[in-house]
């Protein structure tokens, strides 16, 4: 490992980053476009921190990567974390970790929150060594426009982006993951709609998506009725669509299983608390 050296993500080839991200997941054909546009998207809306995310290299090429939210009132994300799998069990992947974290407290973070698949074992052992515990699990959902029945009954009404956002957070528990946060939910701006559901004077359900993303829903669990009139809305636009990053605890998970959602992945999430 003592030719390994660790550079910010902004001094070298996107493209090189974007290869080798697609290469340790498996990302197919596409992913090398996928990958570069997916970076360049969450840098320019600041969920990405170039300067603060990091690579790995072994002489000039690029064998890790991790890349960071810095986020916001101390609260930061270590995101897609990847090594070169012809370089592994070479101390890259603990390497990347431990420098992620020390970016992110020199910036200002207190605390720290990541993803993990619940069967990768080596990265939860390599996570927990650095102090980092398990905390809940996450879950992404999806429906199809067909599994859903026709709700018409119940008006459906455009609301502001904003508004809805605050409201989501509002009805939502337990607290949300950092994803499904007002501030990561606002940098969103392009092709982004919110839609809601009055009782009297008071919005009581509120979905915010993006092309067939559910970025955000809050429902007043007294009007969990109403969940099928907001997805029938919703798939209006879309045929499909999918809520990420759901807390598996939530109450709301039972409505969405009976309103004909499935499991499409799982994972685990693992905080740090002090930095």
């Amino acid at each position: 490992m003592s030719d390994i050296s660790i550079r910010a993500l902004d001094t070298v080839s996107l493209s090189d980053v974007a290869e080798l991200l697609s290469c340790a997941f498996e990302s197919g054909t596409d992913g090398v476009a996928e990958w570069t546009a997916l970076i360049e998207r969450e840098a320019e809306s600041c969920r990405l921190d170039p300067s603060a995310s990091i690579v790995a290299l072994a002489g000039e090429r690029i064998v890790g990567a991790c890349l960071l939210n810095v986020g916001w009132n101390g609260f930061s994300r270590v995101g897609s974390t990847a090594v070169d799998p012809k370089a592994h069990r070479q101390g890259i992947g603990r390497l990347l970790i431990s420098d992620a974290l020390s970016n992110l407290g020199t910036r200002g973070a207190k605390r720290a929150v990541l993803e993990v698949d619940p069967e990768n074992n080596a990265a939860i052992g390599l996570y927990k060594s650095h102090g980092f515990v398990d905390r809940r699990g996450l879950s992404t959902w999806s429906v199809r426009r067909s599994q859903l029945l026709s709700h018409t009954a119940v008006e459906v009404s455009a609301m502001d982006i904003a508004e809805a956002i605050e409201l989501a957070n509002q009805l939502e528990r337990p607290e949300p993951a950092f994803q499904r946060s007002a501030p990561y939910i606002g940098s969103f701006s392009l092709g982004v709609r919110a839609l809601g559901i009055k009782e009297g004077s008071s919005w009581v359900a509120v979905l915010v998506q993006r092309g067939r993303d559910i970025l955000e829903l809050g429902i007043n669990p007294n009007y969990y009725n109403h969940l099928g009139a907001l997805l029938w809305a919703a798939t209006s636009l879309s045929w499909e669509i999918r809520l990420m990053h759901q807390v598996d605890e939530d109450p709301l998970c039972e409505v969405l299983a009976e309103a004909g959602f499935g499991v499409d992945s799982v994972a685990r999430e693992m905080v740090k608390e002090e930095l």
